[in-house]
């Protein structure tokens, strides 16, 4: 956090999609998710689902997406594992379409804690 730092409107609507530092890695940003929900002493493993990499958090307990293009078979796939928790990448859905549906999806099956980072 640089509280030094300005910017105007034309900044920030260019920076909407601009979340975390260029030098920071995927993994990087999921460790720093598990610190935020106070999970740090649950073991993080990399796993494929749908042909995209997420990251499992505590065995399936959190599942962190941070994929580009992100679809409804996606979507679909990640609840499939039955985490208790999932973080999506903000600007990461393929559309709004996916993204709320995403979001319908996990309520459907009684998965509340649901962010976008």
């Amino acid at each position: 956090w640089d509280a030094t730092v300005k910017y105007d409107e034309t900044t920030l609507y260019d920076l909407q999609d601009y979340v975390v530092k260029e030098d920071r890695s995927n993994l990087d940003i999921a460790y720093e998710v598990m610190l935020k929900y106070g999970i740090f002493n649950m073991p993080l493993e990399e796993k494929e689902v749908n042909g995209k990499t997420v990251y499992s958090v505590g065995e399936g307990y959190m599942i962190i997406s941070l994929n580009d293009e992100i679809t409804t078979e996606d979507v679909a796939a990640i609840a499939a594992l039955s985490p208790k928790a999932v973080v999506f990448k903000e600007s990461g859905f393929v559309n709004d379409n996916a993204k709320m549906n995403a979001d319908y999806t996990f309520k459907r099956l009684g998965i509340d804690n649901v962010k976008c980072i």
